[in-house]
Formats: structure tokens, C-alpha cells, sequence
């Protein structure tokens, strides 16, 4: 639905357009149902990103909980353990933000 103001003999931008005007719509090659369309292009750089995203996010978890400390004295293990754990809940709070706000930018958008 447009609800921009309509032009009276002002020059068409973004803030004002001609009703006569119609509305583009972008078109998709895959249709999932009801009005959820979306690319193949976009779909194989989604998953492209995904994996390797995936896979280091997994190798620090597993390096992170292969840190064994033997004893109380082993400062130089113990800090490399404690600065993993960090980066790793560093990793999923910037994670969990960008999601967050990508699902609050969609809602507001189509909402």
C-alpha cells in the first residue's frame, strides 16, 4: 500500500509520487508458498557465508574446551583458556545482536 502524499504539480521523487504510477515489485525465480519468494543466487550466498561462518564458530568452540589447565600455577593455559571463553561469548553476543536487530529492521519494514 502507498501512502505517500499525492503530487500536485510538484516534481515526482521519493516523497511524492504520481498515483497513476504503478508499483514495482521485485521478482524471484523460487516461489515457497503463499507470498515467501526469494533467489537462487540468494540462497547459495546465504549457505556460502553460512558454512564457513559455521565451521570457525565450531573449531573455537571445540580449541576452547580442548584447553585443559593441569594446575593452578599454569598461568600461561589458564589465561589462553579464559581469553577463548571470552572471544567465544564475545562471538555469539555480536551474533545474537546482529539477529536480533535483522529481525527488528524485518518486522518494522513489513510491518
Amino acid at each position: 500500500r502507498d501512502n505517500r502524499p499525492r503530487c500536485s504539480g510538484a516534481p515526482t521523487g521519493l516523497l511524492c509520487v504520481d498515483p497513476r504510477d504503478s508499483c514495482e515489485e521485485a521478482e524471484y525465480d523460487w516461489h515457497l508458498g503463499g507470498e515467501w519468494r526469494t533467489s537462487t543466487v540468494l540462497v547459495l550466498v546465504t549457505v556460502g557465508v553460512a558454512v564457513p561462518i559455521q565451521f570457525l564458530f565450531d573449531v573455537m568452540f571445540m580449541y576452547t574446551a580442548s584447553i585443559r589447565i593441569q594446575t593452578l600455577s599454569d598461568i600461561a593455559t589458564s589465561l589462553k583458556k579464559c581469553s577463548m571463553q571470552l572471544v567465544c561469548a564475545a562471538a555469539v553476543m555480536v551474533h545474537l545482536v546482529l539477529a536480533v536487530s535483522e529481525l527488528v529492521q524485518l518486522y518494522l519494514n513489513n510491518g
